[in-house]
């Protein structure tokens, strides 16, 4: 395992981050506030090809929430989604620009839970009518959070909690079957259970923000659930600021392929309770760390960021007609009228944000 977490810290060193190293008898300025982004009932929700119709309420609220970190001359916004994936490109290209002007945000990084029972952001049946209006919601937190800002201190916690499985099981001859469930919680492998509580104290010591980094599939819920909803995220989220009496960002870890225990639950087999109970879960640990946590008296504050594309090669060869046929069939109206259109050649441009603070944590 010290492989990757080499390789990620040759990576990080191998970037040009932005800020100013100099300034480091400034303070670290923090802000942070929220926006509700849920929808009217009725549009379609993302991540499960099955549904038949669109949202028939909400579960719980969707939200955008907003921190923004100002140290010298550098500011940044995080912005965190209760969505599937972040706005579009070209929205997301506006946003920048517009936060630049209204608020100094010279660094956006946004990230969404990727939560499966949210609305798509997809222009698969002609343009997205939802990603405006998500974006319209997260500029209004960015400036609102930009407004707060406020000399803060940073505290670390890290813990392990045992919440997910790795789907891809192999079997005896090679193969790799998907095992989506795991009631039993049989041990599988590669899965990371550690999760990272950042915290952000005023001058009082009172928090201003909390982030949890933590990976896993939001999917709980599954196909049979048409009500908006953050699945656990929303519930570990809940906890947290209940108990700790702040505003909590969770930032979606490599979930690639861990998926919860309880993986798309039917609702008939107790599956709010269970998502319930999994955040609750993750929750209590992280505000144990967070409530544990002591800033490091002796860091000078500093904030860096840095943003970069890096291309990849395709792993189908898109100009041979029966690729085409193959992941037409697989992914429908998603492929024909959206991916399709955003892959060219033989490569895709991959966006990299990173963003140091006080060059304790990335």
């Amino acid at each position: 395992m010290a492989r990757p977490r080499f390789l990620l810290v040759a990576a990080l060193a191998s970037l040009w981050l932005t800020g100013s190293l100099a300034a480091a008898d400034a303070p670290l300025l923090a802000g942070v506030a929220s926006a509700d982004i849920t929808p009217p009932p009725g549009l379609n929700l993302w991540g499960y090809t099955n549904r038949t119709h669109g949202a028939t309420g909400t579960l719980d609220p969707l939200t955008a929430k907003a921190l923004v970190l100002k140290q010298g001359e550098t500011c940044v916004a995080l912005v965190a989604l209760d969505l599937g994936r972040t706005p579009e490109d070209p929205l997301l290209e506006k946003l920048r620009a517009d936060v630049r002007a209204s608020s100094g945000v010279d660094h956006l990084f946004a990230t969404a839970s990727h939560t499966h029972s949210a609305p798509s952001l997809e222009s698969s049946d002609g343009p997205n009518q939802f990603g405006p209006q998500v974006v319209v919601a997260m500029q209004r937190a960015i400036d609102e959070a930009a407004r707060r800002l406020a000399p803060v201190t940073l505290a670390i916690g890290r813990g392990t909690v045992e919440l997910a499985h790795n789907r891809r099981r192999y079997l005896p001859d090679g193969r790799v079957a998907m095992q989506w469930r795991n009631a039993e919680r049989e041990k599988t492998e590669p899965v990371d259970p550690r999760f990272t509580v950042l915290r952000l104290d005023d001058a009082d010591g009172k928090p201003v923000a909390v982030l949890l980094h933590y990976a896993c599939h939001p999917v709980v819920l599954g196909p049979d659930n048409y009500e908006y909803s953050a699945d656990f995220v929303g519930a570990a989220r809940s906890l947290i600021e209940e108990r700790l009496g702040t505003t909590c960002l969770f930032l979606q870890g490599a979930c690639g392929n861990i998926n919860p225990y309880d993986d798309k639950t039917p609702l008939t087999q107790g599956g709010l309770e269970l998502m319930r109970r999994m955040g609750r879960a993750l929750g209590q640990a992280a505000v144990e760390q967070a409530r544990s946590a002591t800033p490091d008296a002796s860091r000078e504050p500093s904030l860096q960021s840095v943003r970069r594309e890096i291309p990849l090669k395709l792993r189908w060869d898109l100009g041979d007609a029966r690729v085409r046929q193959i992941l037409s069939a697989a992914y429908g109206r998603r492929f024909d009228n959206y991916l399709s259109k955003i892959l060219s050649g033989d490569r895709v441009n991959v966006e990299l944000n990173v963003v140091l603070l006080n060059e304790q944590v990335a």
